[in-house]
């Protein structure tokens, strides 16, 4: 019979709910390592289901809004904007102290807009030191990968005791434009 750190036995059924919790986490984890529906089901799907589990394990009240259809982006280009969404979700949850978040998507005049905003603790811009280990130069390398193929801009926002608010912009090619229709 195994034993945990004080000794005592562990009983079967919770050894086996122990192992299934690591399963568990286990496939979220890969889930999120690389969203594997990305191009069956769209950018937005997979960044509402993100939202919404992020919500329900943090008891954030989640806002989602997403009016209007999205163009079809290079494969490469959805996984670099769902991983900054994916990062900015992760300071709201781990950093943010937050009660309320949101996530709009929209597409106008050719550009792909991501708001994430909290009503979190905030931080102030002004200290360079916030933004280590905040994931803030992650955010900024997949934004430059995103700048090699199209032109894109994070914008943050955020006082002390005020919240966060990330905007990410993607300049999208026009519908005839080739460029972006033959990469994908």
């Amino acid at each position: 019979m195994r034993k945990i750190e004080n000794d005592l036995p562990i009983e079967k059924s919770e050894s086996s709910k122990i192992l299934e919790g690591a399963v568990d986490k286990l496939r979220d984890l890969c889930t999120d390592l690389v969203p594997r529906n990305l191009g069956d089901w769209g950018l937005a799907v997979l960044l509402e289901d993100l939202f919404n589990k992020v919500c329900a394990r943090s008891a954030l009240e989640g806002t989602f809004n997403c009016k209007q259809s999205l163009p079809s982006l290079p494969e490469d280009i959805e996984l670099q904007v769902f991983r900054v969404v994916q990062e900015c979700l992760n300071n709201v949850e781990k950093h943010g102290n937050a009660s309320r978040a949101g996530l709009d998507l929209g597409f106008v005049d050719g550009e792909l807009t991501v708001v994430i905003s909290d009503d979190g603790v905030g931080f102030d811009q002004s200290l360079s030191d916030n933004h280590k280990g905040s994931g803030h130069s992650i955010m900024l390398e997949r934004v430059d990968l995103i700048r090699l193929r199209v032109p894109a801009a994070l914008q943050i926002e955020s006082q002390p005791e005020a919240g966060t608010r990330v905007t990410l912009r993607v300049r999208v090619a026009a519908a005839g434009d080739s460029e972006l229709a033959t990469a994908n």
